[in-house]
């Protein structure tokens, strides 16, 4: 949209509970963003611990299994890198990983103090928001209304306006 960024991209993470939706309403905002000229990443963080998924005795399994900390497999078309968490702050990390696009959208990562977030919430959750408790929420996103603090609340069945939410947010940054 507008060539080559010669700065770190912003970052909005989207964060909530458990099967809220954030995971939906990221490929629906996405798509969207993209088809208006948008070049998106995304990182997703997890709790879980992800073993390589090389096949032992490939080249870059051996690779791994030899202890390199930095294995990239290249092919035609795609790029598969594993790395070592060193604990990088969001920011340098998604600098590094993403150079030249307009957004770094981050699932997750509620705990980035420095990061604005949009909270996905839901009706049926038996938890409250995260909002009060999380640093960093800008607005929030649900399918019913959400009185929480003075933050921004969009429907989650009105996606034009979280669109036009992010991108008065790519424009500030």
């Amino acid at each position: 949209m507008n060539g080559r960024r010669m700065r770190p991209a912003p970052i909005l993470a989207f964060v909530g509970r458990h099967d809220s939706g954030k995971t939906t309403l990221i490929r629906e905002v996405a798509q969207e963003l993209r088809s208006r000229g948008h070049r998106i990443a995304v990182i997703k963080s997890t709790k879980h611990d992800m073993p390589p998924s090389d096949t032992p005795g490939t080249d870059t399994g051996l690779f791994l299994e030899d202890g390199i900390g930095s294995v990239a497999l290249v092919g035609p078309s795609t790029i598969r890198l594993v790395q070592e968490n060193i604990g990088e702050p969001l920011p340098e990390l998604a600098a590094r990983l993403f150079p030249g696009v307009d957004l770094v959208i981050a699932e997750g990562f509620k705990h980035c103090p420095d990061i604005p977030k949009i909270e996905v919430w839901r009706a049926g959750l038996r938890e409250r928001p995260l909002s009060g408790n999380v640093p960093g929420v800008v607005a929030m996103v649900s399918d019913v209304a959400v009185e929480d603090g003075g933050i921004r609340c969009i429907s989650r069945f009105d996606v034009p306006a979280v669109i036009e939410f992010i991108e008065g947010f790519i424009q500030k940054e």
